[in-house]
């Protein structure tokens, strides 16, 4: 073990054999430093900066650096290797504390193939937890109605083509599919308002995705008026592979294809859908 103590910077040099030995520990002790030390190779490289009041042990492995840092008289543990982060503790539960400061607010960033950091989450005093980067949208049918598209039994894919969000551009606009990014389960809600109904019609609302078809109602529209808002569901819940798709697909049954979706500002017809985990 390594004592070191005082308010200067120390510089800590590890021995030049060091990264040869299949297995090495070191354990510095700062409890009386209130400086800082540099932990270099034996070439003058820092591989790693501590401050005063805290210890640490590091160990190679032959292949990589794992540093445990700990405060003194404080059994919880951060480990820190090229594998990720694992916090934890040797003897006992822990609490970790974050941003304890002026915005009281943990973020966890990621950096992306060109190197800009991005917010992936962030938790604040209030436990409110924002996911920025977690894929989702919301779209609507704005374009002129498409007309005659179902009516015979024919299936309708109807395409939201007015984008409010879509985070991560996994919706397309253009061809009105989701592809899912990743696998997991993915929540959506569909809405319809069909054209040119008769009280004798039959209607048919479906999500289709890669997995499986849901059959989100079947309608009489005698009971309902034209241009009426078909609803499938509060929330449908879907379990989703990377690279499936999902579409929203209406069928109307009248003996003749003359019937329509409508599209209009209102947000009638609309697609909204998003990644829960």
């Amino acid at each position: 073990m390594i004592n070191v103590s005082g308010s200067s910077t120390q510089n800590i040099d590890l021995p030049p054999n060091a990264s040869l030995l299949p297995t090495w520990q070191v354990l510095i002790n700062t409890q009386g430093l209130t400086g800082s030390v540099n932990i270099r190779t034996s070439t003058g490289s820092i591989i790693r900066a501590i401050g005063g009041s805290r210890s640490m042990l590091i160990t190679n492995t032959g292949s990589s650096w794992i540093y445990y840092s700990f405060a003194n008289n404080n059994d919880n543990l951060l480990s820190i290797s090229p594998a990720g982060v694992i916090i934890g503790s040797s003897l006992a539960s822990m609490t970790l504390q974050v941003g304890v400061g002026a915005s009281n607010t943990f973020t966890l960033q990621t950096t992306d193939p060109l190197g800009v950091a991005k917010t992936a989450f962030s938790v604040d005093d209030l436990q409110r937890i924002l996911t920025p980067l977690q894929p989702c949208f919301s779209a609507y049918k704005a374009t002129a109605s498409a007309n005659n598209v179902t009516g015979d039994g024919t299936p309708y894919n109807y395409i939201c083509d007015t984008v409010i969000y879509n985070v991560g551009s996994h919706y397309n606009s253009g061809t009105g599919v989701f592809t899912a990014p990743v696998t997991g389960k993915y929540s959506f809600r569909v809405f319809c308002a069909p054209t040119n109904l008769s009280s004798t019609d039959t209607l048919r609302l479906r999500l289709i995705t890669g997995n499986r078809n849901y059959l989100l109602g079947e309608f009489s529209a005698a009971n309902m008026a034209n241009n009426a808002v078909l609803f499938g569901g509060t929330v449908l819940e879907v379990d989703m592979d990377a690279g499936d798709t999902a579409y929203p697909e209406i069928t109307v049954w009248a003996g003749i294809k003359n019937k329509g979706v409508l599209g209009q500002n209102d947000l009638r017809t609309r697609l909204q859908g998003r990644l829960n985990g």
